[in-house]
């Protein structure tokens, strides 16, 4: 079964694809070709078809300069001016600049904060000797009232069957000694 064809100017177009039919496509092709041939020759003038010169690459590009060259010996380099050099500085200045001002500042939030964290610990500090102060002065005050208020402490008791003085006045110890002395007269 065959596609219908269409007839498009003097090509023949399949109606369901829209592509050209084989004999066609081959026709189109072939004078494409030759359009291209009779064209260059046409355009191409003889000298440049005969003979072709040929050029040769340079083997080096100059790093300062960036001109391209073959023989190191004749280079002479054209320098091109300080311009990018001093671009360069310039940026580099501006970067280290950037960086010691970030460095500054990095310098400066840590001292800050070892300032905040050390005015911490000295309120801390001060807290707690305040409270120690305070806890010790109420601790004073309790014992001075204390001593106010309590009984006055009698005297320590003298024993008198432990007393060794013999000049003791107190009359306990007095009779005792005669006691005991005439003890010993009755038992001798």
């Amino acid at each position: 079964m065959t596609k219908p064809q269409v007839r498009r100017g003097n090509r023949r177009v399949t109606a369901v694809t829209g592509v050209l039919s084989g004999r066609t496509r081959l026709r189109t092709v072939l004078r494409r070709a030759v359009r291209r041939k009779v064209r260059s020759k046409v355009t191409t003038p003889l000298k440049r078809r005969v003979r072709r010169e040929v050029r040769s690459r340079p083997l080096f590009r100059c790093g300062a300069c960036g001109a391209k060259y073959s023989n190191p010996l004749g280079h002479v380099c054209a320098g091109g001016g300080d311009f990018g050099r001093r671009r360069r500085a310039r940026q580099r200045a501006g970067a280290a600049a950037a960086r010691k001002a970030k460095r500054a500042a990095e310098r400066q939030r840590a001292g800050e904060r070892v300032a905040a964290v050390r005015k911490r610990e000295r309120d801390r500090a001060d807290a707690r000797v305040l409270a120690a102060r305070q806890r010790e002065r109420r601790r004073a005050d309790a014992r001075v009232l204390k001593a106010k208020t309590a009984r006055p402490r009698p005297k320590p008791a003298h024993d008198w069957r432990n007393c060794r003085d013999h000049d003791c006045q107190l009359p306990a110890c007095e009779a005792y000694r005669e006691g005991i002395a005439d003890a010993q007269e009755l038992d001798s």
